[in-house]
């Protein structure tokens, strides 16, 4: 059933393809073998895609998830730099992450003293990662508390001296003997650190107003350093910066001079992740700034994932391989068994399975699907054709039985009128008759010596009776018919321009090439012409005879149907026989009668005759 489904489409597609196209016109081959082709595009354009999402995801994704973890590495660094950097201990990183009430911080404080004491340094040094000395201020910058970590340095505070100034603890400091020389003093220092990505550089976001600060000094020295860089176990790099001088170090980026407090940036190359940390000073315009220099850790993004993804994509190919030969096996079974029922329904054998490939089985079911359209297209028009020749020939049987019917009618009056016409012709052949009068009584015989005749061909035409023809000459049949026209058409008529410059001897009947000629001159006089035009000459062994006309012409449409038996445009006169009758005559004798192309005039017919002797002169 499928298969018979299939044919009627296929039929279908052609005829659709066929309208209004002429009917020797072949159907192009279409491409079907690209089609086939084109089924291997579908894996070929899935690994492109798959192919396309690992470049997307190693140029785009990956880049951006990695400079993320990079930007959170940079800022856990900076933490841990930050809290090395002031405390030498985790108890105190709270102070410069999070906001912290005043209790937790005085109590780490307080630890953090504990365990400094507990070294026992001599006096005159300090702990090379720890802070020696520690005030912390509210946010209104009045001093809450003091520790020191040195047993000989000891400052109280009292109420009375909340609020001295920074130059009032450099003095005091000074006075009870504390060695300045390499120290650095942060002051007021804000509880949080804000971190922001390398992006944002141009932007710097105001900060809060901080819960407290920190005022803290410590020790610069080489060693401190050194220690600082075991602690974090990452090469570091610590120096002084000014605001007011813009002073810095080679490594510092300058536009990164107007960084406010507690900004983190950080920059990225193929190895390596650069943490630049800077720690300001809001009343003296100084600070700390710290490099840190780490190792970037790709297999967050650019090992793991990409490689999980190739993984994946070569498990979906492989999957998709194996699908894609099983099915092609299942394809080239259901192919074979369809190219050998059409071939059969075409009339061609089967093929074995075994000598076939998948292509040339394509191949052969498009070549066997394309004649099969054909040969039903050629049974279309056979039936076509079969349909109009059964039409005419009821019609053909019909017009003879009235034909054979009527020729009694016909030709009994014609002998009745002629055997009158005799004696009365006798009698009045004595008297004086003028010559006009002898001219009418000859067309009287001539015209009913023409429906006769004309009579007896219709019934040859039905009849199919033997030709009769002799050797005529043209001229004088030419000459006759356009006398006969004349007398028809009277003074109205059109007006006749004969050149007859060949003349010859053809085998014809005289007075059925005279009809074909007068039928040919009334369907030019009906087509509503002025000026017909006829004209002989000899071409090889043939003698033309061309009768044209400027009346309204023949339209292309109907120019292929102009000799078939009933047809006609005269819609209230004539069965369209005339034109039919007279091209058979034609044939009858070897002749052609054909529809001529012609600039000047609007209709050219053209008699063909086969030529038995060219006679010079105007005979």
């Amino acid at each position: 059933m499928e298969i018979f489904t299939c044919l009627v489409q296929w039929k279908d597609t052609g005829q659709n393809m066929a309208t209004g196209r002429h009917s020797d016109t072949a159907m192009k081959k279409e491409s079907l073998p690209g089609h086939s082709y084109s089924i291997l595009w579908i894996p070929v354009s899935l690994i492109a895609l798959q192919s396309l999402a690992v470049l997307i995801t190693h140029f785009f994704i990956l880049p951006s998830l990695q400079r993320q973890h990079n930007h959170a590495e940079a800022v856990d660094l900076s933490r841990r730099a930050i809290s090395a950097l002031w405390y030498g201990n985790s108890d105190l990183n709270l102070l410069c992450s999070d906001w912290a009430d005043w209790d937790e911080m005085a109590d780490a404080v307080h630890n953090w003293t504990k365990e400094f004491e507990q070294k026992n340094l001599p006096d005159g040094t300090c702990d090379d990662y720890n802070m020696d000395i520690i005030l912390v201020l509210d946010k209104n910058g009045n001093m809450l508390f003091t520790q020191t970590a040195r047993d000989s340095f000891q400052v109280d505070f009292t109420p009375a001296m909340q609020s001295t100034s920074m130059d009032c603890l450099f003095h005091i400091l000074k006075s009870q003997g504390y060695r300045m020389d390499g120290f650095y003093l942060l002051d007021r220092m804000p509880f949080y650190v804000q971190s922001h990505p390398i992006a944002h550089e141009a932007k710097t976001e105001e900060a809060p107003e901080p819960e407290g600060y920190l005022v803290m000094a410590r020790h610069l020295s080489g060693s401190f350093t050194s220690r600082l860089s075991t602690l974090l176990q990452l090469p570091v790099e610590i120096s002084a910066f000014s605001l007011k001088d813009h002073m810095a170090p080679p490594w510092f980026p300058i536009s990164d001079i107007s960084l406010n407090t507690g900004l983190v940036r950080f920059r990225a190359n193929g190895h390596r992740l650069e943490v630049i940390s800077f720690v300001s000073s809001a009343t003296s315009g100084t600070g700390l700034l710290l490099r840190l220099t780490a190792e970037q850790n790709h297999s967050f993004a650019s090992q793991n994932i990409l490689w999980s993804l190739v993984a994946f994509l070569l498990l979906t190919n492989l999957l998709m391989a194996l699908y894609l030969t099983k099915s092609r096996k299942s394809f080239n079974k259901r192919l074979h068994f369809l190219l050998n029922i059409v071939g059969k329904i075409s009339g061609r054998l089967s093929i074995p399975a075994d000598q076939t490939r998948t292509m040339d089985d394509l191949d052969s079911l498009h070549e066997v699907l394309n004649n099969l359209y054909w040969n039903i297209q050629k049974i279309e028009k056979e039936k076509e054709v079969l349909r109009s020749r059964e039409l005419i020939r009821e019609k053909l049987v019909s017009a003879g039985r009235i034909a054979a019917e009527l020729s009694h009618e016909i030709l009994t009056p014609i002998r009745v009128v002629r055997n009158c016409l005799t004696p009365i012709e006798r009698k009045l052949g004595s008297s004086s008759l003028t010559d006009r009068d002898r001219e009418m009584f000859t067309m009287i015989h001539r015209e009913l010596d023409g429906i006769e005749t004309l009579t007896r061909n219709l019934l040859r035409f039905f009849r199919e009776d033997e030709i009769d023809g002799t050797p005529t000459e043209l001229l004088p049949v030419i000459h006759s018919a356009i006398e006969r026209f004349a007398a028809v058409a009277g003074d109205n008529g059109p007006d006749i321009r004969s050149e007859l410059k060949a003349n010859g001897q053809v085998f014809v009947s005289a007075h059925q090439l005279e009809q074909v000629i007068l039928n040919l001159l009334r369907n030019a006089m009906e087509a509503s012409c002025t000026t017909i035009h006829i004209q002989t000459d000899i071409d090889d062994l043939a003698i033309r005879i061309r009768i044209s006309d400027n009346g309204e012409g023949i339209s292309e449409d109907i120019r292929n149907r102009i000799f078939e038996p009933f047809f006609t445009r005269k819609k209230k006169r004539g069965v369209g026989l005339g034109l039919n009758i007279s091209y058979n005559i034609i044939r009858n004798y070897d002749g052609e009668l054909f529809l001529e192309e012609s600039e000047a005039m609007a209709t050219c017919f053209v008699i063909q005759l086969p030529l038995m002797e060219e006679i010079h002169g105007n005979g």
